[in-house]
């Protein structure tokens, strides 16, 4: 089953609160003086709320355009990708135990870091891992409009283009949050992008220590999963999460690689 993450509570407060909104509408409109069973009106308002948010967070749709949450051809495969760097006290030490641990792994990088650190951009190339797109400033694109949303993504992958040329354009895009609209599936088919999420997730951005970290990885992940994990600024809990995950994956026979979609 699918883990929604930290959509399942954005979910839970937008339609408690739009059936918090619509309750006051009703009762300035002095509907239970008309007799409609005022509890059942709430409750097919919640739902709808519900199937709504879902909608439009979750986007069980794909518009035809491929969204990888596994790898295609697993085998003793998984991927560890990781998002919202570079960040200079985070991403050397990720670098450095990657190497130490001969494993690759692809980098959702944001531009405004890019920009900021472009010296780390073309580290992450020159050391065999992929640059892959995190959109420019993290900003939801969730409830943008499309061309908004094309600009954003275009922001970041020049200032990706710009740290480190020879890596090219990036070809993998991972929305912030995993959030999905209609809006961001037909900007990503119009910049020819390959929509990437994640099938175990970390949890690192909410639990404080590596022994937890790595525990959460460690008791799911299988063969073919993409492994959700942060190198932004701050994340000193995965950076030393990292190597016990790494050697654990090993003893289970997995081999960590990047994600080669074509």
């Amino acid at each position: 089953m699918r883990r929604l993450g930290p959509v399942a509570p954005i979910i839970a407060v937008f339609s408690f609160a739009g059936t918090l909104l619509t309750y006051w509408v009703l009762y300035l409109f002095h509907l239970p003086d008309t007799g409609v069973p005022f509890h059942w009106v709430g409750l097919v308002v919640t739902l709808l709320l519900t199937v709504c948010f879902l909608f439009i967070f979750v986007a069980p749709w794909r518009w035809g355009l491929p969204i990888v949450t596994r790898l295609a051809q697993p085998g003793d495969s998984i991927a560890l990708t990781f998002d919202d760097g570079p960040s200079p006290d985070i991403t050397p030490h990720i670098l450095d135990t990657l190497a130490a641990h001969d494993a690759r792994a692809t980098f959702f990088i944001l531009g405004e870091q890019a920009r900021l650190y472009p010296e780390l951009v073309r580290r992450i190339a020159a050391e065999g891992h992929i640059v892959a797109c995190h959109g420019d400033t993290h900003r939801a694109m969730v409830l943008m409009r499309r061309w908004t949303v094309v600009r954003e993504i275009q922001s970041a992958r020049a200032a990706i283009v710009s740290a480190c040329p020879a890596s090219g354009a990036p070809r993998l895009l991972r929305p912030p949050y995993g959030f999905k609209s209609p809006m961001l599936l037909l900007a990503a088919r119009t910049l020819h992008l390959t929509l990437v999420t994640w099938s175990v997730d970390s949890g690192d951005y909410r639990r404080h220590g590596p022994a937890e970290i790595s525990a959460a990885v460690l008791k799911r992940v299988k063969s073919g999963d993409i492994i959700l994990l942060h190198d932004g600024a701050g994340r000193t809990a995965t950076a030393d999460a990292l190597p016990v995950i790494l050697i654990a994956l090993r003893e289970r026979g997995f081999q960590p690689v990047t994600l080669e979609i074509s």
